[in-house]
Parts: structure tokens; sequence; C-alpha cells
């Protein structure tokens, strides 16, 4: 046996030196309380996630100014955010910041960034927009991305230099309590359950209204909205359009995918003089036409330049309005000729009736005769 061998065998277990353990290089729950293990973790997130660095406004030192603390790809040993804590007012100088696809509820404590320019929380658990109605906060905020979150009512925003205001997905319903706003530009409500458009007005810089496929039946609450250039009502509940609201410079109208029945219901479209595209497909009566909408469209909107996103070209136009003209030539001419028919039956009619009368008048006389014959020869009788 070797000597290392009887060494071994030798060796006293008493006598052997006892290891403690190291401390753990990160935290652990064992050490220490949830929330600070949560703030340390959100912390360092964030810390990681900072980009770009800028001069800071007053220019006297450099500061970074973006932060992208969005989920893109599944990473199992990163967790998606649920509290912000109170990490964020620390970074005083960021113009843009990213938590989208996370779990936060509560962002309240961004409003503590002054110089905030971009703003996305979509996919997160948001159900209100009270974090942006309060008074002197986000006022250089223009870009807020609010898409997939739980947010239903959209109720008044109190950002003042905002231009774009993004809700898709959510489960808004209801724009009454809006107020109006004085610089928006953007308004995305795509995929939410609105049933009407009523609040929604007082918008003067609005150029862009998006809000496809909610349960919409008409569009007519629209109001104070001298702007828009842009309305996309894809798969709603439109059927009708009986009133029309006031949009001079409404250019883009998509109409996609409602329930419109009858064709004479766009006419009413031609009172808007600066509409130059409008989609209507997937409505009955445009599968009922098929391509000759188009045709249709251009009779009704001369001005139309685009319908079902395909351009009317000049032979278009000229084949459309010279049908138009022969459609008008012809209807007057049926015109002329139903009512000179109404005149010839007319006076059919008033001869007839005259015939009549004087008929009439013929069979009285002569039974008024044959009453008077029959009188005279019962007085000759009598004499006799």
């Amino acid at each position: 046996m070797s000597e290392k061998g009887e060494d071994e065998q030798g060796e006293n277990p008493e006598q052997v030196e006892k290891v403690e353990p190291e401390e753990p290089d990160e935290p652990q729950d064992d050490f220490y309380p949830p929330d600070e293990v949560g703030h340390l973790r959100v912390s360092k997130l964030i810390q990681q996630s900072l980009k770009r660095i800028g001069k800071t406004p007053d220019g006297s030192k450099y500061a970074f100014v973006e932060l992208e603390c969005e989920q893109k790809v599944l990473i199992i040993t990163i967790q998606k955010i649920s509290s912000l804590y109170d990490i964020i007012p620390q970074y005083t100088f960021l113009r843009k910041i990213s938590f989208a696809n996370n779990q936060l509820s509560d962002v309240s404590s961004i409003q503590k960034i002054q110089y905030l320019t971009h703003l996305s929380l979509a996919f997160n658990q948001i159900n209100s927009l009270e974090s942006f109605n309060v008074l002197n906060t986000y006022e250089f905020l223009e870009e807020l991305n609010l898409d997939n979150n739980k947010i239903q009512n959209l109720g008044q925003i109190n950002v003042p230099r905002l231009k774009k205001l993004i809700l898709t997905n959510n489960q808004i319903s209801s724009v009454i309590g809006f107020t109006g706003h004085n610089s928006l530009k953007i308004l995305e409500l795509k995929q939410n359950k609105l049933v009407s458009f009523e609040g929604l007005k007082d918008i003067p810089t609005l150029e862009e209204l998006w809000a496809s496929f909610n349960l919409l039946e008409s569009f007519n609450d629209l109001q104070n909205l001298p702007k828009l250039r842009l309305l996309h009502l894809r798969s709603n509940k439109i059927q009708t359009i009986k009133e029309i609201p006031n949009l001079p410079s409404l250019y883009h109208f998509s109409l996609t995918a409602n329930l419109v029945e009858k064709l004479d219901e766009f006419a009413k479209l031609s009172q808007y003089p600066n509409l130059r595209t409008l989609n209507v497909h997937e409505n009955q009566v445009a599968t009922e036409m098929g391509d000759g909408i188009r045709k249709e469209i251009v009779m009704l909107i001369h001005q139309i330049e685009t319908v079902n996103k395909e351009p009317i070209t000049p032979e278009d136009k000229n084949d459309a309005l010279n049908e138009l003209k022969e459609r008008i030539a012809a209807a007057i001419q049926k015109k002329k000729e139903e009512e000179e028919e109404a005149l010839r039956l007319a006076e059919e009619a008033r001869l007839a009736e005259e015939a009549r009368l004087a008929e009439e008048a013929r069979l009285a006389e002569e039974a008024r005769q044959q009453a008077e014959e029959a009188r005279q020869n019962e007085q000759k009788k009598e004499q006799e």
C-alpha cells in the first residue's frame, strides 16, 4: 500500500477542517426580501437596456437618451417586468422609452421623465389612461403606443404636444369622455369594441383616423375634424349612410367589408370635394357587381382617382362619364316618353270620360222622351 493511501487511512475525521459555503454572487430569495430582489432585477434590466448617449437639454453634459426594455424574443433567464418601482425617475434625460411586451399596469413613475418624446407601452396590462391626464406631465411627448392593453374607455388626454396615439387591440367601447386635442395628427383605434364615434370631436389637427374592426354602424358623430384626410373603417357594421359629417379635407376613405347593400348609399360621398380614394370591396353590393362597381363609383363621385386600390385611368374615367351621359340622355328620353305617354293616356281618359258623359246624357234624354211619350199616351186613354 502506498504512503498516500496510508496517510489517507491514518487521518482522523474529526481533525478535517470544515469549509463554510461562499456567499452567492447574485442576490437570492433566501437572503433578500422579494421586493428587493425584484427591484434589483428590474434595475439591472433597465441598465442593460439603455441606449444612445446625447447631450442634456442645457448642453452641459451627456446622458443616456434611449431605453429599450422590450421583450422581443423569449429569453428564459429574463422575466417580464410587472413593476417599475422607483427606478425610472433617476434617468431624467431619456427621450425615448419602450417597455413593450411586459406585464406593466402602473406606469405613473414615467411621468417624471420631463423630456420624453416617444413612449411605447404596447402589450402590457394597462387598463386606464389616467396616467396621461395629469397636468404638467409629458409636456414634450409626441408619440404614445398603447397597443394591446386593457383600456376600456378613451377619456381625456392631457399630453399637449402628442401627435400620434396608438390604442389598437384594446377593449374600448366608448369615446364619450374625450374632450378634444389641439395637436394630435394620427389616432389608431383598430380592433376595439366601438359602437359609436360620439364624443370624438374638436381635433383641429387630426389627419388620420384608423378604426377598422369595430362595431360601428355609422360615422356621422365625427365633429370638427377639418384636416382629416384618411378615414379607415374596414370591417365594421355600416349598412346605410344616412348622414355624413363635415369632413372638408377627406381624401382617403375605406369602407371595405361593411354591410352596404345599395349602390346609392355611396352617392352621398360625392359631397366630399377632396375625396380621391375609396375602398368598398367586400360589401354586398360590391360583391354582386364585381369589377363593375368601379365604373359605378366614378359615375357617382366624378373626382375619384382610386377605387378598391386600383387607379382610375383617364380611359376608365372617360368611359364611365360617357356612359353616364348616355344614361342621363336615356333617362331624359325615357322621362319624356313617359310624360308623353302620360299625356296621351290622360287625353284618352278625358275623351273616354266625355264619351261616357255624352252617352249618359243621350240615354237620359231617351229615357226622358220615352217617359214623356208614355205620359202622353196615358192622357189620351183617359180622354177616350
